[in-house]
């Protein structure tokens, strides 16, 4: 229960998105669509990031989800939306840089 609790009050920051990018990117071996893969590796950055207490591989895992769909969405707009008043598009996301070199082989992106 401590862990949940502390996984509540921890603030994910950008560098914690581009690390978790980058790391995921690095290590797309660990992540083979077995079962409980994608935990264990998880499991692996919480543990390199010394984020140990602080959060949990669950929570990783549905930033990491997020984070592909929010690249999907923006990488193929919708047909009918306009990005002329500045919306965000896949080039222009923060987290743009990092994303395409990451998990595009087994997630189909």
């Amino acid at each position: 229960m401590a862990a949940e609790n502390a996984s509540d009050e921890y603030k994910w920051t950008d560098v914690d998105t581009a690390a978790l990018i980058s790391w995921r990117s690095t290590n797309e071996g660990m992540f083979t669509g077995r079962r409980n893969a994608a935990q264990m590796g998880f499991e692996e950055f919480i543990k390199v990031q010394g984020l140990e207490g602080k959060m949990e591989a669950t929570k990783i895992k549905r930033k990491w989800e997020n984070l592909k769909q929010k690249y999907k969405e923006l990488k193929a707009p919708r047909t009918w939306v306009s990005t002329e008043g500045g919306e965000t598009t896949a080039a222009s996301w923060k987290c743009a840089p990092e994303y395409p070199k990451s998990g595009q082989k087994e997630e189909g992106v």
